[in-house]
């Protein structure tokens, strides 16, 4: 004997059932039981986030901040530094040159 199909209101009637089941049972979590979940869930979000940081690595991606400053800015702001002058000329200079452009 063959059975029918199941109709689209049984189907809906068991989600219903079960969706009740489901919220039943996320109030019965404890908190240490939320808390282990949590730990658990931030577990595996820092597992995926490394393993995607190592294959960017890998494809040579470059992670930070771009620098503000150019080699040559760089550059000309540790010879500055080393001939005595303050930090407060160097961005004097730097200012005054971007004000020129």
């Amino acid at each position: 004997m063959r059975k029918s199909p199941i109709g689209a209101r049984t189907v809906a009637r068991r989600l219903a059932r079960l969706r009740g089941i489901l919220k039943t049972a996320s109030r019965d979590v404890s908190d240490a039981g939320r808390v282990a979940i949590a730990a658990f869930e931030r577990d595996l979000i820092a597992e995926r986030t490394g393993e995607g940081r190592k294959r960017a690595m890998a494809k040579g991606i470059k992670f930070g901040r771009k620098p503000k400053l150019s080699d040559y800015q760089r550059q000309e702001a540790i010879r500055r530094r080393k001939a005595g002058e303050t930090q407060a000329s160097d961005g004097e200079a730097f200012l005054s040159l971007l004000a020129s452009m």
